[in-house]
């Protein structure tokens, strides 16, 4: 089984595994597999998981390409980053530039907003829910956006390579980025 990416839940514990076809998701209370999240094509890329809203989420490469998801603190919103494919022969290719952020109503499953977040293949949304941190393959700058009118807030530097994950802490006053630099960097977020 090769394991991309991880999801945490909280009540009651449980963990979702994305690997290469499916999402596990595992009770860590009896060490008993949860339940299975199977992509309808494809390659899984990552995994989010909501205890509010009592949902997984996977994403990956098939007839289109997301790169990442999460879900808002609340559990009622999920974001998805359409991003570009890192030279994968065969499958859809987005221009530098084009990445779009969607933001879909988890009750309904309709599209709330797009933001255009460049060059970017990774996000993830403050425990506040206000603000956004994104970066990606072909950028190894980290930004971070105000959630609500979309505009770019801060940038961080310091990555020489592609920047895979991008996590705010639970407090929301530290972010960490992780690259194939060989680096995982910790930073200030804004207030």
């Amino acid at each position: 089984m090769n394991v991309v990416d991880l999801a945490w839940g909280c009540a009651p514990v449980r963990v979702g595994v994305a690997t290469v076809t499916a999402e596990l998701l595992w009770d860590l209370q009896t060490g008993k597999k949860a339940g299975v999240v199977t992509a309808p094509t494809g390659m899984v890329r990552g995994a989010a998981y909501s205890d509010k809203a009592k949902l997984a989420a996977t994403c990956g490469y098939g007839a289109h390409f997301v790169a990442s998801v999460c879900f808002s603190p609340d559990g009622k919103r999920l974001l998805s980053m359409a991003g570009q494919v890192p030279g994968f022969a065969g499958l859809p290719q987005m221009p530098t530039g084009k990445e779009m952020l969607h933001i879909w109503d988890v009750e309904t499953g309709k599209e709330l907003k797009r933001i255009n977040v460049p060059k970017a293949d990774c996000v993830a949304v403050s425990p506040d829910g206000k603000r956004l941190v994104s970066s990606g393959w072909h950028d190894p700058v980290v930004r971070i956006w105000d959630a609500a009118t979309g505009k770019d807030l801060r940038k961080y530097e310091g990555h020489t390579g592609p920047v895979v994950n991008v996590t705010f802490f639970p407090d929301g006053k530290r972010i960490a980025s992780a690259s194939l630099d060989g680096t995982a960097r910790i930073w200030r977020a804004p207030r």
